[in-house]
């Protein structure tokens, strides 16, 4: 895999999981706040159940391929760059299992309306963050790599 396949790789697992986090919040998150206070816990459990192996493996993966991006950084991305997109992954991780998966384990005991709010919060700043960011480092990359490669994109 050559460094400009992996800067690609690494946003699209980082689009990727700021999709996957968006889509649970938009339906999800809405239809547990639409049932019955007594199926919370069941459907929490089933989220639970049914999202962690996809989320984590995302996580990881998106990590791995950020510190791969250390090793074979490329051309026009700063190191410094990408010392700062790690930060971010970082401030989401601390976000997500100090603030989120706590939330997560209460709404599997009981609905609880502060859990939701803090679920909200949480997981829609850290992710909206690392997107705008990322996004605008992606961007920049991209267009650095259609310059030099232009032969590659013409039709």
């Amino acid at each position: 895999m050559t460094s400009s396949a992996l800067l690609i790789a690494h946003a699209a697992l980082t689009f990727g999981m700021t999709g996957i986090i968006w889509f649970v919040h938009l339906v999800h998150y809405p239809v547990m706040q639409s049932i019955e206070t007594r199926d919370v816990s069941r459907f929490e459990s089933l989220h639970w159940q049914k999202t962690m192996p996809l989320t984590v493996a995302m996580l990881v993966l998106e990590l791995a391929s950020g510190l791969a991006l250390l090793v074979w950084s490329p051309p026009g991305v700063s190191t410094l760059q990408i010392v700062l997109g790690l930060v971010l992954i970082a401030a989401i991780w601390a976000t997500t299992w100090v603030v989120c998966v706590p939330q997560h384990a209460c709404l599997k005991g009981a609905y609880s309306s502060r859990a939701f709010r803090l679920l909200n919060a949480g997981e829609s700043i850290s992710r909206g963050s690392l997107a705008v960011a990322i996004s605008r480092r992606h961007v920049d990359a991209g267009q650095r790599l259609r310059q030099r490669h232009v032969t590659f994109f013409k039709y």
